[in-house]
């Protein structure tokens, strides 16, 4: 079975285990959706419509039999707000308990767009695994739905997996994707990578500034100096009159050069570093209330300890693995 977590993957998780203890009173509602239906209406009306279910509810949950949790998952309550709730609780469920029968279903309510339960759904199935489950998913990026590509980070080690996310991000561009390969920690990634990064001027609009930090961000979670000239070419002096996004991304470049730990980067870090700010700079700031200058001042102080950080660092081989020949 292909079934597993790359130790380095972000996760979807599904709520942790709920208490397994079910207080008496509560004992007959194990196993009868009338019943747990029931409560859980009346939980939304006492929670005012809070997406959280009693503690004592989501246990019986826990306690009921898989065909009991399969059926709560196809039945509809009248009341929204008592559906999502119930519902995702019973997905989790269904994860926690790792029963094949609960494969399809989840399958299809994931093809729904239903961001209310689609995450924990996701989250369920990459607990339940499976080819069936990496068919539909890599089926699903093919078809230009993101939503897989966090349920695909799970199971790295299938070697159709990282092929597909650079396909993805060569042909869609997705920040998903690039974050994804980051996380997946195969060198091969880094070419597709780098190709992604491109000048950033003052057209460059949000979400393509999004997409390039995310970049940077992976190239500096693989650790490949050959991601180091055109991580460079994205430095650029900093001003009090650059947006927030921008700052942020330079600061987000910096990092990844130093994460790298390549001292080739030092001249392009030494060509935007500005120096240290002083203790009163930075007090004058906050006394000023001046939330743009703070910042400002906090992502040029982070650049220099950048710049001392990697002048001072020892030599660092690449994180990452190269996997090419690994399934050949």
């Amino acid at each position: 079975m292909l079934r597993g977590r790359r130790r380095n993957s972000p996760r979807i998780t599904a709520p942790t285990a709920p208490p397994t203890d079910v207080p008496d009173e509560l004992l007959p509602a194990v196993d009868d959706p009338v019943a747990i239906k029931a409560l859980a209406e009346a939980d939304a009306k006492k929670y005012s419509g809070v997406v959280a279910l009693g503690r004592d509810l989501v246990a019986v949950i826990d306690r009921c039999s898989v065909d009991t949790l399969l059926e709560l998952f196809a039945d509809s309550l009248e009341e929204p707000v008592a559906r999502g709730m119930l519902q995702n609780e019973v997905v989790a469920a269904l994860g926690r308990r790792g029963d094949r029968r609960a494969v399809r279903p989840l399958l299809d309510a994931f093809q729904v767009p239903n961001p209310r339960t689609r995450g924990v759904v996701g989250a369920s199935l990459g607990q339940l695994g499976g080819p069936e489950v990496i068919d539909a998913m890599l089926a699903l990026l093919a078809g230009g739905d993101s939503a897989s590509i966090q349920v695909l980070g799970v199971f790295g080690d299938d070697p159709r997996v990282v092929p597909a996310l650079i396909e993805c991000l060569e042909q869609r561009g997705w920040a998903e994707a690039a974050s994804q390969l980051g996380h997946q920690g195969d060198l091969r990634a880094v070419p597709a990578l780098c190709q992604r990064l491109h000048p950033i001027d003052q057209d460059t609009d949000r979400d393509d500034l999004a997409h390039q930090t995310a970049v940077a961000q992976a190239l500096g979670r693989l650790g490949d100096p050959r991601a180091v000239p055109a991580l460079c070419t994205r430095l650029r002096p900093i001003d009090q009159d650059m947006e927030n996004d921008a700052l942020s991304h330079q600061s987000v470049v910096a990092r990844a050069l130093v994460s790298i730990g390549d001292r080739a980067a030092l001249p392009a870090l030494r060509a935007v570093d500005l120096g240290t700010v002083s203790r009163a700079t930075m007090d004058g700031a906050r006394a000023a209330d001046d939330g743009a200058w703070q910042w400002f001042l906090s992502v040029r102080q982070g650049i220099h300890d950048d710049v001392v950080a990697l002048k001072h660092s020892p030599r660092r081989r690449p994180r990452g693995q190269d996997t090419a020949a690994k399934y050949s």
